[in-house]
């Protein structure tokens, strides 16, 4: 997964979450996501081109993007500039996009081989019918829900029931957060297989 940082000149490296609501109040949000989108695609291709890879890269798009007109011309220019085949590229949207008319959209992201996975699933305004209503490959379960799940039973709980909802659906499985071994091993023992989380590492420059 591809995340940003803004490495300010004075106050050093800035954690989207201090930077991205601002830019989602205006249009500099447009120009983040065009960058961070051709960036991910360019290095994704260059990596799976030299080292023989299959690499696959999710890119996070906000609720506001999916508003812009060109989205899709956007996707289409930078897939066929970076020359990355679309299988290898995730779109990873949050629940809360689902407030906007983002159907059309999404299956046509779909009908170009792109997954779709939802990011924070069960942090939004959640919705059970948009897990078939829309064309979704994945779902990544929040870290909240991670935490302390070796202790915690309604976490045990809740995760449980997303995990049987994802498997029942055919949807694959993302878990977030991981950062011991108990909570690695509550999920393996669930069949999960994919993770993220500083357990594995923090983020990394290219």
């Amino acid at each position: 997964e591809a995340l940003i940082r803004w490495n300010h000149p004075e106050k050093g490296l800035i954690m989207p979450s201090s930077f991205i609501p601002t830019a989602e109040t205006n249009d500099s949000i447009f120009e983040i996501g065009e960058y961070v989108l051709k960036e991910v695609c360019n290095q994704t291709s260059i990596w799976n081109k030299e080292q023989s890879k299959d690499l696959i890269a999710s890119v996070n798009l906000s609720a506001r993007e999916f508003e812009r007109k060109n989205l899709i011309k956007l996707i289409d220019s930078t897939l066929e500039e970076s020359k990355l085949d679309p299988k290898n590229l995730i779109i990873e949207i949050t629940e809360n996009t689902f407030l906007k008319n983002t159907a059309k959209k999404l299956n046509e992201i779909k009908d170009r081989g792109i997954k779709i996975s939802i990011d924070d699933f069960g942090t939004g305004y959640s919705s059970l019918g948009y897990l078939y209503e829309y064309p979704i490959d994945a779902i990544k379960i929040d870290k909240s829900f991670v935490r302390d799940i070796h202790i915690d039973k309604q976490k045990k709980i809740l995760s449980n029931s997303i995990i049987n909802l994802a498997n029942n659906l055919n949807l694959d499985i993302v878990t977030e957060g991981i950062e011991n071994k108990n909570e690695l091993d509550f999920f393996t023992s669930k069949k999960c297989s994919k993770f993220q989380g500083y357990f594995f590492s923090k983020p990394l420059p290219k």
